[in-house]
Parts: C-alpha cells; structure tokens; sequence
C-alpha cells in the first residue's frame, strides 16, 4: 500500500493502520485557508501532493518567511500536543490531496499509540531547528540561493515543474521588494532555467536551478532522517528525495 505522506509512512505498520482507520482523505483547493493565527484548530492534515504555506504574519498582514508544508509534514502537531491556538496562518498554495484527522482523536490516537506520540513530538523538535536554520538562511545566503531553493522546493512537493506562485508572493515571502524578485527571474529567463508565465513560473532546467540552491536543503534533510528513518523507503513505500530547509513544517 502507497503511503503519500512520509510523517504517516514512518510509523510501524500496527500504529498507522490505527491512525488510517481514523483519517479520510480530502481534496484541498488552492488559496483555501486552514486557519488563522487566534484559530483553535480542529483538524490535523498530513499532506499528499498539497503545498501548504504557513507563517507568522507581520504588521502589514503580510507573511514572510513562510514555511511550505509538503509530504514529509504536517499541519497540526502543536495544537496535537498542548491544545494551544495555532498562532500562525496556514493557506493552499497549491491544491492537491491530504490525509485529515480531528485534533481530539489524533491526541487520543497519540496516548494510545506511544510511537503516534513520539512521531508528533519528534516532529515538533524537528520544527524548531528548522526555524532556526530559515533564520540562519536569511541571514547568510543570498537572495538568488533562496528564491532557487524556495523555487525547488515548490517543485519537488507539486511533483509539477509548473509553480502557480507570483513574483509579488515570493517577494513577500522572501521579504524583499518585488523588483528584486523580478531582476533575478528575468535573469533565470534569460538564462533558459525558468519560463514566467502570468501567475506562473516554470523551471525548464532543475538541474541548473539546484545548482544555485543553498545548503540547508541538505542540512535539514540529513536532520529529518536522523529523527524519522535513515533511508527513502518506509513501510514498502519509496520516496523520492525531498528538498527544502521549509519543506516539513506544520
């Protein structure tokens, strides 16, 4: 069985199939919003082929930095553990599917199953060193570094080298101005490593887009592994490798 998800497939086989029978599989539209930052949040969701961004905002209501929860995440694992609001927003950027849960039963599935309970909290520390490796990040690579990663990662968690996404959202995201966005992209264009389309960005050459990405991909992948498995194959199921130092937030 096809586990879309790599926080699920890291689970022995008895505690998934527990999870599963508590969870259903929905379809999540782009640009819908999971929740707001005063929000109780009620559902937990561990994403399939969804993008989902998810970030403090600031003063203007803008969110910079954001983190991009793919399929080696989760939305929902703090609220799991202490109930608390979420305090950050969490919106679609790219639809797709995921696997849904209440926080009421995922928090008793977790008293219950003591590896859904380490799962969560492992996943929560994993959560705070990525924070301060993005903070590391910003202050230590360059705006082209980032974008190219930011731009590979929406890839690889789309599995779709066409990226719905602006220049105006990644500038707010990458927190600068728009038409530095707009120089180092047309840059790429002139390049042949990226196509902009209305709305739209397509990488036409990821291996020279990779080659100007950062090192966190790295760093918080090898991090990731340490915690959850040592290789790409869980539960019968191959993974692909993942990029992203913001890949697995939640």
């Amino acid at each position: 069985m096809v586990i879309e998800n790599r926080l699920l497939a890291s689970l022995p086989t008895t505690d998934l199939q527990a999870l599963q029978q508590e969870m259903r599989v929905v379809r999540l539209s782009r640009l819908s919003v999971l929740c707001n930052p005063d929000d109780q949040l009620t559902r937990a969701y561990f994403p399939h082929d969804v993008a989902i961004c998810k970030g403090i905002l600031d003063g203007a209501g803008q969110m910079a930095s954001p983190a991009i929860i793919g399929s080696n995440g989760m939305i929902g694992a703090f609220a799991t553990l202490d109930g608390s609001p979420q305090g950050t927003r969490a919106f679609v950027q790219s639809g797709g599917n995921a696997s849904t849960i209440s926080i009421e039963t995922l928090r008793r599935m977790a008293h219950a199953h003591p590896a859904i309970g380490s799962m969560l909290r492992s996943y929560c520390r994993y959560l705070y060193i990525m924070a301060q490796q993005v903070a590391a990040c910003n202050a230590s690579h360059s705006l082209t570094q980032r974008l190219c990663t930011f731009l590979i990662q929406l890839q690889s968690l789309t599995r779709n080298h066409m990226i719905e996404v602006t220049q105006e959202q990644l500038g707010e995201w990458l927190a600068v101005r728009r038409t530095s966005v707009c120089l180092i992209a047309h840059q790429m264009q002139r390049r042949g490593v990226i196509t902009i389309k209305r709305g739209k960005i397509e990488i036409t050459d990821p291996k020279e887009v990779s080659r100007s990405c950062c090192d966190c991909d790295g760093i918080m992948n090898s991090y990731y592994g340490s915690l959850f498995h040592k290789d790409n194959t869980v539960n019968g199921t191959s993974f692909a490798a993942e990029s992203g130092p913001y890949s697995a937030a939640g």
